[in-house]
């Protein structure tokens, strides 16, 4: 895309580098302005992690770009040395997406990133390099020759090379087709991958052996360390969902599930077991450790345990209070209808272990609902009388299951499904729940009781809730591919046409006596509604914004009291909390030393 040098401006007396334009665009007077016009955009970009724009300057018939210097190795340098070990990739990862995020929101898609164009500074922090820069040289959003891809040239597609940028191309990409900001999150996750499994996601020896792959092959999955945590690999299979229908649609979401990620896995239990066996170190009790090249051995003893949250209620006014209930891993909490109690999952999230407990929010006692297995049960929602709940399952018996609140009797299965069901709303009459099903894709269905006669609802839409008169259902669609969610409303009966809320953004909506609530980004926002004769919603207000945990669709991970006063989110740490690291030094000789595993 040009050769760079370093440079020195004498006005400002700093240090700079200096990218020198293809004779290709410095010579097309079209391309030229249209290069301007997008370096106009991109010097617009004010984000730690992304390198900055300072001008564009001619000389001699030559156009250069004066950019920021950043000092230190490129990530793919970083990368040849070997794997990156889990901790030090999800922080850069975690950098990266923040630059992604800031240049998406401005309407900048980066076309072009790979290790090459992210620099690693001295002080650990990460500069995204070449913003928009392929969109500016090409100045189309698609070509039907993928020669002409970023970075791509004649010399490079000769037999036998291998071609650095093919192997971050999105399919659509690849295909020739046009992009948008899913393109980057396609080339974020296959970056994430190659920190963790230290090579490439698609690799091959030509240019078409790489598009080859990208287009058909899965990733190696079993490459990736023992120790990654399922959060990190949802994370990747979301970001390198070949369909970009299904694939991540908003960068941010990758990046909340990267901040809740523990920043190292857990000791797989065959590494566990097999060094209680051979060591007199009983390692039992470990929950974090995978050791140092010169043998030295580091583990945290105690039992393993999931990110550890509080409770927090919140008023209209943004005021928290955090309750009493004991640091758990907490998801997915939800109030019974009067208010006293707090329906929640407790575990590592997402149903992988998880349970349904009951929190009564004036005495403080945490009560088990479920008993189920490694897979899990989770997100629960109560009945209109607050005598049942419904919540889904992960086990042999997917779906949605109920079970009495009191914990009495034995729990039933509404209508066993192959598929993931989220019970979203029960409606305050008692006759119908809102499901949502499947997982990236979501779809809308209503189930109506004691009948359980499914009738689909909305295609590409999740969230669903009754209004209070059950006539209504508010929920959240997105309009059209890699658009922003939107918060729609349609009559319960699927007839009438679908009305659209939210012009900017919106998702999670939450239907109370006191209006509709539902989330635009981090802000809480609220529309004063009329469901008779007809629907009728008033302005919509911003209540206060919200430093909390707020979910990823199609999973809320707040609620609103039935009155619309009190609100509860989830706040803690994202990680554990660790009173004592232990260190053995010279733990492979001493295993060396042992006998072999069973004898």
């Amino acid at each position: 895309m040009g050769e760079v040098y370093r440079a020195h401006d004498g006005k400002l007396n700093r240090e700079v580098a200096i990218k020198v334009l293809p004779d290709a665009v410095a010579r097309d007077p079209e391309r030229l302005a249209r290069f301007r016009r997008e370096a106009q955009v991109l010097a617009s970009l004010n984000q730690p992690h992304i390198a900055a724009i300072y001008g564009l300057e001619e000389s001699g018939g030559l156009e250069a770009l004066v950019l920021e210097l950043v000092e230190g190795e490129t990530l793919a340098e970083r990368i040849a040395r070997g794997r990156i070990p889990l901790d030090e990739s999800l922080e850069i990862a975690r950098q990266i997406a923040r630059a992604l995020e800031a240049a998406h929101e401005r309407g900048i898609v980066h076309r072009d990133l790979k290790p090459a164009n992210v620099k690693l500074t001295p002080e650990g922090q990460v500069k995204v390099l070449d913003f928009g820069l392929a969109k500016a040289l090409s100045g189309s959003g698609s070509s039907p020759d993928v020669t002409s891809s970023p970075t791509m040239t004649a010399a490079a597609t000769q037999a036998g090379v291998v071609i650095g940028t093919a192997a971050y191309m999105s399919p659509e990409q690849a295909r020739g087709k046009a992009v948008d900001k899913r393109a980057d999150i396609w080339a974020f996750g296959t970056v994430v991958y190659e920190m963790l499994a230290g090579r490439k996601t698609f690799e091959g020896e030509t240019v078409s052996d790489m598009l080859a792959a990208v287009l058909t092959k899965d990733p190696d999955w079993s490459a990736l360390p023992p120790g990654t945590p399922p959060s990190v690999r949802r994370v990747l299979r979301r970001c390198l969902d070949r369909d970009a229908k299904t694939r991540f649609h908003d960068i941010a979401d990758a990046r909340l599930e990267l901040d809740e990620a523990p920043e190292r896995g857990p000791v797989p239990a065959s590494t566990v077991a097999a060094t209680a066996r051979r060591s007199p170190l009983l390692l039992s009790g470990v929950i974090y450790a995978a050791v140092a090249a010169d043998g030295t051995f580091a583990f945290v003893p105690g039992t393993d345990s999931a990110v550890e949250r509080s409770i927090v209620l919140v008023d209209r006014n943004g005021k928290a209070k955090a309750l009493a209930a004991p640091l758990r891993s907490y998801h997915y909490p939800r109030f019974s209808p009067d208010g006293k109690r707090l329906a929640v999952s407790i575990g590592p999230g997402h149903g992988n272990a998880d349970d349904v407990w009951v929190y009564d929010i004036e005495s403080g006692a945490l009560t088990r609902l479920t008993f189920g297995d490694e897979n899990g049960n989770y997100y629960a929602v109560w009945s209109h009388d607050g005598r049942r709940v419904a919540y889904s399952s992960d086990r042999a018996h997917q779906g949605i299951h109920l079970k009495n609140a009191d914990g009495s009797g034995e729990e039933e299965p509404l209508q066993p499904n192959p598929r993931p069901d989220l019970p979203s709303d029960w409606s305050r009459d008692g006759t119908m729940l809102a499901i949502t099903r499947d997982f990236p894709t979501t779809h809308i269905f209503t189930v109506s009781l004691p009948e359980r006669k499914e009738v689909p609802f909305a295609a590409n839409a999740a969230c669903p809730v009754f209004s209070p008169d059950g006539r209504w259902i508010a929920y959240t669609a997105q309009l059209t591919a890699g658009s922003r969610p939107q918060i729609l409303v349609q009559p319960v009966s699927g007839s009438g046409g679908k009305i659209q809320l939210t012009s900017e953004q919106g998702a999670f909506p939450v239907w109370t006596d006191r209006g509709l609530f539902f989330l635009a980004d981090r802000k809480v926002m609220v529309a004063e509604v009329q469901t008779q004769p007809g629907f009728r919603a008033g302005p919509l207000r911003e209540l206060f914004e919200i430093p909390y945990d707020r979910g990823s669709l199609p999973l809320r991970n707040f609620d609103v009291s039935r009155d619309g006063q009190t609100f509860v989110f989830l706040t803690g740490v994202s990680g554990r909390f660790w009173k004592q690291i232990d260190v053995v030094l010279d733990w492979s000789r001493e295993l060396a030393r042992l006998a072999p595993v069973g004898k």
